[in-house]
């Protein structure tokens, strides 16, 4: 929508819109700080911070309430399971290293609307 508005002054209106509905300048100022801190604790030689899982998780719903991490392991690869207890009555995201280089991915979560898949342990089992 926002790249097929004409000249500068729509777009201007677009975004303070945008804001406005969302909480205007409070919620911006988060937004861009979660954004930075997202880019500073996931950033890898692949993808900046906000483009990742973690840093899009981080982004939306802030910072877990309790992390579980898990190293490589002679059987397993390494994965992180964080823990928001006050979203939906609580939830985890369970964000894995299938590939070894330090990009996490989204496995599994049990927020409503997000990705399910409760046999994400088989995807991180060394073979």
């Amino acid at each position: 929508m926002y790249s097929k508005l004409k000249g500068v002054d729509a777009k201007r209106r677009f975004l303070g819109l945008f804001w406005a509905k969302r909480g205007g300048v409070e919620f911006r100022r988060k937004y861009l700080d979660r954004v930075q801190q997202a880019n500073e604790k996931f950033t890898t030689r692949f993808a900046p911070g906000w483009k990742t899982d973690r840093g899009r998780v981080y982004i939306i719903y802030g910072p877990p309430d309790d992390v579980e991490r898990y190293p490589y392991t002679e059987n397993m690869k390494p994965y992180e399971i964080w823990h928001y207890y006050n979203l939906q009555g609580g939830v985890i995201f369970v964000f894995g290293d299938r590939t070894g280089f330090g990009s996490y991915e989204l496995l599994h979560s049990t927020l409503v609307g997000e990705v399910k898949n409760q046999d994400w342990m088989y995807l991180l089992m060394q073979r």
